[in-house]
């Protein structure tokens, strides 16, 4: 059963306090701790409601799944981060975007590098995207892009 704890609870408070910062939106989900079996569990019987063939869950399973530390839950409005890996501020702003994400698809690209312009931390992102995104923070601003994420739509259609 997932839980949380005070030293969460800190690391939540100054994290929520970050991205309403840049975002001017505060998050609202409730951000738990689990093990990496029951985040396991969790994003299975999450995939079993998009009826995926089977071959496409079995490739879930073995290349995606063991590499997930944390994940916001859209239906219950929920972060999991899996002790002792994804309990960590730059997991936890990653899953904080997302939980007040709008745009779709292409949803991964523009929250790394806002996950990068919170954090400072290169780790967060592909060089590459780095990049492109630089580029488009050149071209829009920071605040087109922001923009960008709050709104319904391509992620990368501005």
């Amino acid at each position: 059963m997932p839980w949380t704890s005070n030293t969460l609870e800190t690391l939540v408070s100054q994290a929520l306090a970050a991205v309403t910062q840049i975002l001017q939106v505060q998050p609202n989900a409730i951000v738990l701790v689990c093990t990496k079996q029951e985040m396991t569990q969790k994003v299975i019987a999450e995939l079993a409601t998009y009826q995926l063939s089977q071959a496409r869950l079995e490739w879930y399973k073995q290349s995606v799944i063991p590499f997930i530390i944390g994940k916001y839950f859209l239906q219950n409005n929920e972060i999991w981060l899996v002790d002792g890996k994804g309990d960590k501020w730059e997991v936890l702003i990653h899953e904080l975007l997302h939980s007040v994400q709008k745009c779709r698809p292409n949803r991964e690209r523009i929250t790394d590098y806002l996950t990068f312009k919170l954090t400072q931390d290169p780790t967060t992102i592909d060089p590459r995207i780095l990049t492109e995104w630089n580029q488009l923070e050149q071209d829009y601003g920071l605040k087109a892009i922001i923009a960008r994420f709050l709104r319904q739509g391509d992620c990368e259609e501005f």
